[in-house]
């Protein structure tokens, strides 16, 4: 169970009633690691293995995906810079996506 959803390329979050797709292969390079995404969704998949064990499912129940009341902007735009896009921004708006990038 857990390796059929952890084959999936994106991790997948709510962000103020926004669905997000993190490409996880931007978080695997040197210095994205752990991270929110990684230790989150290693938890949803271990409760999920453990649930349909205890309980002799089939299949995994439906699952929504994890929200945050977060800015969804910033996280796109973080992930833009982790795929190399270059970004315009003020030295105030790159204080704040560093603080948003220790949050993740």
């Amino acid at each position: 169970m857990k390796e059929l959803l952890s084959k999936d390329e994106y991790y997948y979050v709510e962000v103020m009633n926004e669905c997000i797709k993190v490409p996880k292969v931007v978080l695997r390079s040197e210095g994205n690691f752990p991270n929110f995404f990684n230790i989150t969704f290693e938890a949803l998949y271990r409760d999920l293995s453990e649930l349909m064990i205890s309980k002799k499912l089939i299949r995994p129940p439906p699952q929504a995906a994890p929200q945050l009341n977060r800015d969804a902007g910033l996280l796109k735009d973080l992930i833009k810079l982790l795929q190399g896009v270059e970004l315009e921004m003020t030295n105030d708006y790159k204080k704040v996506l560093r603080k948003e990038a220790r949050y993740y």
